[in-house]
């Protein structure tokens, strides 16, 4: 009787901890797709994979804590913090903390104050889940099962562990593995909607192995291009080249049916100028991949990580803007006025070829504020002219990221807004009002910055693009009917310009631009002589202006399609991904005529 007993209660501490394995899974899952159907439409093997994972950590730990309970109490504490910070990071980030991201992990910190976190259902379903968790784990230290012979547990655990991983890696990284290896090429919510929160991650953390991926049938020798037919290049007129990369600088009445006193008209009516929409590589976050899309005009599509900038501490960038103006004496500034090692930039700014590197609080200056949002877009443009009057005869190129637009959206009351939407959007009014305050903020120093530039002697070409939309954009009502590949563009436009206080030459570009063409066509109205892979880019911009970081595309005449065989523009655009994992691996392959000047 006391043998049946025993086993029964054994049965029961084993389904206890089989119970919480899946729910911490669970809770991670709800964390990043907060709905409780989702979870089990993953299905039950990738609900059992994403379960195995989490079974294999705390497998691991058992041997550092020697008990389950105590073992279950840590991950469960751990994995509860870390579920409700992934809730807000995708809140206000618009992606999951993915350990690709760490390296931004101290400027998220700093700006975390600004936010006004709300205590959602979401926020309360984490909580619930943690506390039935911590009941499970009071009833696991309760039984007698908790003081059974460790030498033997401990053969068990080793077991079951190689068990688990032998389980793991079938279904992860064998031929016959139900997920595939980038499940996040379309969109993160994709990956995770259908193969889970904690696999996704692992899958995030296999990329460190490598930076890129090889495109399909790569071979040096097919990379083709037509030969330009060199012009002469006078270099005693180098116009000065300024690039602002404007924090979540967006024009909300693209997408969404929002409508206002016309807050951006200013923006699309200035003399002497081309503006359009500019495709960055993600919806709502990741100013990092717009920095290394716009500096290398290297899409992201080949790229097996996010946040690129935190590996150049392994691996030197080549063949960027920077590279290439200093060929023809270009001196060059790296500016951004939040955090030094916000996305490793101390160590990426100087490694891409900056000459002056100017980071942090200590390096800017602040004179005003819009209520609690400090560092604005007229100060910073304040300390741009100050370095630029001091900078000497030679070619200017300054590169500077502003901070004025960075969220959260409620720092401040309503009365500090002076633009309304004139749609009821229930709790996010305020935080629209806020923002489009602040983008109308950003016009306004804009204009003031192209006033000052207009009365220089010198040539100077001012081109400002938005990093991504607000983190907000998905709960926007959309302004018309869209499939899901012209979403997917639609959540990535941000407006550009580019301005030159001269009678410079602007080419007809088309509406859209890839962020990737951007220097390109600045250097070509600059006049400036091109590399080859800068006159294919231009080229292939006048076919398919628009190409993502998830391999959708929209040609010249609007249309929208998906980068594979069966493209009509699928030899050209292969061409252009041969030429950028040329740069990117290098070895005795590299081409180094295409991307330095004939």
């Amino acid at each position: 009787m006391m043998d049946r007993r025993l086993k029964k209660e054994q049965l029961i501490y084993w389904l206890i901890i089989l119970g919480l394995f899946f729910s911490q899974s669970f809770q991670l899952y709800y964390s990043a797709m907060p709905s409780f159907s989702l979870f089990f439409n993953m299905g039950p093997i990738m609900i059992c994979l994403n379960t195995l994972v989490i079974a294999a950590v705390n497998l691991m730990l058992v041997f550092v804590f020697r008990e389950w309970s105590r073992t279950l109490l840590f991950t469960s504490i751990l994995f509860s913090i870390w579920s409700v910070a992934n809730y807000y990071v995708i809140e206000y980030h618009g992606s999951p903390i993915f350990f690709s991201e760490f390296g931004s992990l101290g400027a998220a910190l700093a700006v975390a104050g600004s936010y006004k976190y709300k205590i959602t259902k979401a926020v309360v379903g984490l909580s619930l889940v943690f506390v039935v968790e911590i009941i499970m784990i009071f009833m696991i230290g309760q039984t007698k099962i908790e003081k059974y012979d460790r030498q033997k547990s401990t053969i068990h655990r080793i077991v079951f562990l190689i068990v688990d991983l032998v389980f793991l890696y079938v279904g992860l990284y064998s031929p016959a593995s139900v997920k595939p290896a980038l499940s996040m090429r379309w969109s993160w919510a994709d990956g995770v909607e259908k193969y889970g929160y904690v696999c996704c991650v692992i899958e995030d953390l296999s990329r460190f192995r490598t930076l890129y991926n090889t495109p399909a049938n790569y071979n040096v020798a097919k990379i083709q291009i037509a030969e330009e037919e060199s012009e002469e290049f006078e270099t005693d007129e180098l116009p000065d080249l300024i690039m602002i990369v404007n924090e979540t600088f967006c024009d909300l009445e693209f997408y969404s049916t929002i409508k206002t006193n016309e807050y951006m008209k200013q923006f699309y009516s200035i003399d002497n100028s081309i503006s359009g929409w500019a495709v960055v590589p993600n919806i709502g976050g990741g100013t990092n991949d717009t920095e290394y899309e716009l500096l290398t005009s290297n899409s992201m599509y080949l790229l097996s990580v996010t946040a690129p900038f935190n590996y150049y501490k392994l691996r030197n960038p080549r063949n960027n803007a920077l590279s290439y103006l200093r060929t023809m004496g270009y001196h060059s500034w790296g500016m951004h006025c939040s955090l030094k090692t916000n996305y490793s930039r101390h160590i990426a700014y100087p490694a891409f070829g900056f000459d002056s590197v100017l980071l942090g609080a200590d390096d800017f200056q602040k004179f005003n504020s819009y209520g609690n949002r400090l560092w604005l877009d007229d100060d910073n443009y304040g300390d741009l002219i100050s370095h630029y009057e001091n900078a000497g005869n030679d070619p200017q190129f300054m590169y500077l990221l502003t901070f004025q637009n960075h969220g959260g959206w409620e720092q401040n009351e309503p009365e500090f807004d002076s633009i309304h939407t004139d749609i009821d959007l229930g709790d996010l009014t305020d935080d629209v009002d806020e923002y489009m305050t602040s983008i109308k903020m950003s016009v306004d120093a804009f204009i003031h910055l192209k006033e000052y530039y207009s009365k220089k002697d010198r040539h100077v070409i001012i081109c400002m693009v938005g990093d991504h939309a607000p983190s907000f954009i998905d709960n926007l009502p959309a302004n018309r009917q869209m499939t899901w590949e012209e979403e997917e563009i639609s959540k990535r436009v941000v407006p550009y310009i580019i301005w030159a206080n001269f009678d410079a030459r602007f080419p007809d570009y088309t509406e859209y631009v890839s962020i990737t063409d951007l220097m390109p066509m600045v250097f070509d109205i600059a006049g400036l002589p091109l590399t080859p892979f800068y006159n294919y880019i231009l080229n292939l911009h006048d076919h398919v202006p628009v190409r993502t970081a998830n391999g959708i595309y929209m040609d010249a005449f609007g249309q929208v399609g998906i980068y594979d065989e069966s493209s009509e523009y699928y030899d050209m655009l292969t061409q252009y991904y041969y030429m950028e994992y040329n740069a990117l691996s290098g070895g005795e392959e590299y081409r180094k005529d295409l991307f330095e000047l004939q």
